[in-house]
């Protein structure tokens, strides 16, 4: 996914529940955070997403703010999911 710098888009995340007990990520206090991949600093930290509707999250990506230069990032999605704590990702985007 590309992105244009100075801009805010979101990054839709479809998340699947193997075992099938899971319908909805809302009661599982999802968070996201975004990396550089170039050096792995933290663009943006636990940062709370929206449940576009059960197993979709919306994470906002606002390229105005100075954390973001263009280059290659990384999300990361991460749930408190007694008595795990699963990380999803890195799915990459580019700002460009």
């Amino acid at each position: 996914m590309r992105i244009v710098d100075g801009s805010k888009e979101y990054v839709i995340v479809d998340v699947s529940d193997k075992l099938g007990t899971i319908t909805n990520l809302a009661s599982l206090t999802p968070k996201y955070f975004v990396k550089k991949k170039l050096d792995g600093t933290t663009a943006l930290a636990d940062t709370d997403p929206n449940v576009v509707s059960g197993m979709k999250l919306s994470c906002l990506i606002d390229t105005t703010i100075a954390a973001f230069v263009p280059g290659i990032y990384q999300l990361f999605v991460k749930f408190t999911s007694a008595p795990e704590a699963p990380i999803l990702g890195p799915i990459e985007f580019e700002i460009s």
